[in-house]
């Protein structure tokens, strides 16, 4: 893992798809070659799309091609945003984070400034002071809230459009009487939550760009999947 002021870049040669690893720390980015930066990634950002920092400047993420993607401004807004403002108050409270993030292309492009990512993914290793530590990986779809709705819409008519074949009490019991067979048997069944204590890093989602994500995410001690103008 990278320490501190140094940041691995790794990009795919075939699509583009850029991945960082680095230590986190709270210091603001050098504007140094900012205004090139920015123009290059107008060139590949859409209409509804800010300049999206995968590393942002408040944690010293340079102003680098690299760096600067065409990110939907729901998500560098509200989802991403969120992880961030987590991932500094950890810091103000003494945690040591190491993180790679991951912009996702799943396709070349024949622009010369790159493409526009699909999905940005932050994977993030987080020490406590007190030495305990966590891993936290989360994972966003580069698309409008509205189109988030959307797409999580169709998935849920999918499944309940689907067959379910091992289901066969369903075929012995009225819905009525299948219904009442859910709820008496619900208390005995486990609830995934006894699974996870409360967590030191927590923070509430507008989950409309994260991929399966609930709308609070916590966990401690363990690996939970979950759901960028500039990210200061």
């Amino acid at each position: 893992m990278a320490s501190q002021d140094q940041i691995n870049y790794e990009i795919n040669e075939n699509t583009g798809t850029t991945t960082i690893d680095t230590q986190l720390h709270l210091e603001n980015a050098s504007r140094n070659g900012m205004y090139k930066a920015f123009r290059d990634a107008d060139k590949v950002k859409l209409d509804n799309d800010h300049r999206g920092h995968l590393l942002a400047a408040r944690f010293k993420g340079p102003a680098v091609q690299q760096n600067l993607f065409g990110q939907n401004k729901d998500l560098n807004l509200k989802s991403y945003k969120n992880v961030e403002n987590a991932e500094a108050k950890m810091l103000q409270q003494g945690a040591k984070i190491d993180t790679t993030r991951t912009a996702y292309m799943s396709n070349p492009s024949d622009n010369p400034y790159g493409a526009r990512p699909d999905a940005f993914m932050i994977s993030d290793t987080i020490t406590y002071a007190d030495g305990h530590s966590e891993t936290v990986h989360e994972s966003f779809t580069n698309i409008s809230h509205q189109e988030q709705m959307e797409f999580d819409q169709q998935l849920i008519d999918e499944d309940f459009d689907a067959p379910n074949y091992g289901d066969t009490l369903r075929e012995m019991f009225s819905p009525e009487e299948y219904s009442e067979l859910m709820e008496e048997t619900d208390p005995y069944l486990s609830n995934i939550s006894d699974d996870f204590e409360a967590s030191d890093y927590s923070f509430s989602l507008d989950d409309e760009n994260d991929i399966g994500a609930e709308a609070d995410v916590s966990i401690d001690g363990g690996d939970i999947s979950s759901d960028f103008s500039d990210n200061d």
